[in-house]
């Protein structure tokens, strides 16, 4: 199967590669594999790539495959999986190597895609709900249970902050 790859740390455009891989095991019991359509690149997924700042760059023996979030068809189900059939479009999050033709998912981690949702749309549909609630905690943890204006700060790694403005 194609994936995009790498086998050390570094900077995206010079690390990853379009290569062959292994196609993963499965599914076993529970599990389902999907054709992944489409995956997301998030500033999460560079951090892997790149390693964290300050840290000896690594090289990997096995390359590794980055992405944890997408959404595909299931090819194929795994024993005692109920919910979810062959043909099924789904999303899927958190599964590591979505950044492949592949992927071997615990069910419980696949959610149907509700119909009209485009595959991009999809794609994102898990993770952002869970940016959303770290957003509305932080913002709940900077009132202090008072009411008044707030301020919110983000940026790409520095997770999510709110400031209270008195």
């Amino acid at each position: 199967m194609r994936a995009i790859a790498y086998d050390r740390h570094g900077r995206a455009g010079q690390v990853l590669r379009l290569s062959e891989q292994p196609a993963p095991a499965g599914p076993a019991a529970g599990q389902v594999r999907v054709r992944v359509l489409s995956r997301p690149v998030h500033p999460g997924d560079l951090a892997g790539v790149e390693g964290f700042p300050g840290a000896p760059r690594q090289r990997f023996a096995t390359p590794r495959i980055p992405g944890l979030e997408g959404m595909g068809v299931i090819e194929t189900v795994g024993d005692g999986v109920r919910e979810l059939r062959a043909g099924q479009r789904v999303a899927f999050f958190p599964v590591p190597g979505a950044w492949s033709e592949l992927v071997t998912a615990p069910a419980d981690l696949v959610v149907p895609v509700p119909e009209g949702v485009g595959d991009e749309t999809a794609a994102l549909m898990l993770v952002n709900p869970l940016t959303l609630l770290s957003l509305l905690r932080a913002v709940e943890d900077a009132q202090h249970g008072q009411a008044g204006r707030l301020m919110q700060l983000g940026g790409p790694l520095s997770g999510l902050h709110a400031l209270k403005q008195d």
